[in-house]
């Protein structure tokens, strides 16, 4: 009695677009435009010049800019976005899950709670 060949799909393994990938060369630049913001934030002179930095974009949550004069906490998501604190922490307060998704994409948001 000859089987049949059986075919196996992983769900965890999605396909890879073209868009994906350039969304992930996006943030990986976003990363390194907080990276040298920051670094200028600092006063360290072995950094680029000015008008080499690259363009940090604000906050998606309030439109303000991330790394402004009057700094404020902000937090990067395992999927690279970078938002105010205080803005994910009221964005995720409003949420009526306790999975919540980053605002930009559909990667969750993992929630550390602290123990009393």
């Amino acid at each position: 009695m000859a089987s049949e060949p059986s075919s196996t799909t992983i769900a965890s393994e999605p396909s890879t677009s073209t868009s994906e990938i350039r969304t992930d060369a996006t943030e990986v630049f976003q990363l390194e435009a907080l990276s040298l913001n920051y670094l200028r934030n600092q006063d360290i002179s072995t950094i680029p010049y000015e008008k080499d930095l690259p363009k940090l974009n604000p906050c998606s949550l309030c439109n303000k800019g991330i790394l402004t004069f009057r700094l404020q906490a902000f937090t990067v998501l395992s999927c690279g976005h970078i938002f105010h604190r205080i803005c994910l922490g009221e964005y995720i307060a409003q949420g009526e899950t306790t999975n919540p998704l980053c605002p930009l994409c559909p990667f969750t948001i993992e929630l550390f709670r602290e123990e009393a």
